[in-house]
């Protein structure tokens, strides 16, 4: 791979000049292209500059994920966005978020071969819990120092939009 190992500090990048010094003018052209896994769904505007893996939050609709994706493809920057199903977000057994995690790398490493961005920057970002499970689920496989290493590798940045809380049934009743 081109792209060297990414140090702590470098795989939380924050571009010091703002999301448009980091992904370029916004571009109000693109195609959308959906994945042959309906649990993953790839935006990629022509020419787009970057990819952003999107987890959104426990409950989250795809309308509702949908519109922070539309952002990021309104900068011409490619998406893929999911939602981990609630039934496996809050499992005590980790085998079915491994596999829904493994399976949202795969998607991530079609999309950036079927759309041409090898080549360019990759992001994830974690909304919530449900979210950050994903995250978390990566860790605890080693997905991207394993199987994934090629995205671990060109990993640019990971960003968090609202940070998960500790659930307790009493937490979790108000919540939900």
């Amino acid at each position: 791979s081109s792209h060297k190992k990414k140090t702590e500090k470098e795989r939380f990048f924050r571009p010091k000049d703002g999301f448009e010094a980091a992904f370029g003018k916004p571009r109000p052209e693109f195609r959308i292209m959906t994945g042959a896994d309906a649990r993953f769904t790839v935006d990629a505007p022509s020419g787009a500059s970057a990819l952003v893996v999107v987890g959104g939050w426990h409950g989250a609709r795809d309308k509702n994920v949908k519109k922070y994706t539309d952002e990021f493809n309104k900068w011409g920057v490619a998406t893929v966005r999911t939602i981990m199903p609630g039934h496996l977000t809050f499992s005590p057994v980790n085998s079915g978020r491994a596999a829904f995690t493994r399976d949202l790398l795969l998607s991530t490493r079609a999309a950036r071969q079927t759309h041409g961005l090898a080549d360019k920057p990759l992001y994830f970002m974690f909304m919530s819990n449900g979210g950050c499970w994903i995250w978390a689920t990566m860790h605890v496989e080693g997905s991207l120092d394993g199987e994934f290493a090629d995205l671990g590798e060109a990993l640019s940045g990971v960003m968090f939009d609202s940070s998960p809380a500790f659930m307790t049934v009493g937490s979790g009743a108000k919540v939900l």
